[in-house]
């Protein structure tokens, strides 16, 4: 099996508790190096548009969620189409061996 791979200049990955939304974006940048910023949003409607306007802001194309339990729907309801693609991870696997589910 062959793998493709696809670099995109802006991706973000998004973790979802019951309170807050932890968003890092990641950049390529020259040279094969990459710069990342993370920042943490409320689960309100209002702190969720500021969510999505930061990461067009920031170029972002393509969105990773991640959540351990129903908190992504609202999450997603504000992202889907506002970008190219919007894909749910499950992050249980991540939590539960105490990984950092952000890059």
């Amino acid at each position: 099996m062959r793998w493709k791979f696809c670099i995109h200049a802006a991706v973000a990955s998004t973790f979802t508790k019951r309170a807050c939304v932890t968003a890092c974006v990641l950049w390529a940048e020259a040279k094969g190096k990459r710069r990342k910023e993370k920042r943490r949003f409320g689960t309100f409607t209002s702190e969720l548009l500021k969510l999505s306007d930061w990461l067009r802001e920031c170029g972002v194309t393509h969105v990773a969620m991640e959540s351990t339990g129903v908190y992504w729907k609202p999450v997603w309801n504000v992202l889907e189409g506002q970008f190219e693609q919007v894909l749910l991870m499950n992050a249980q696997a991540s939590v539960a061996n105490g990984l950092d589910p952000i890059w």
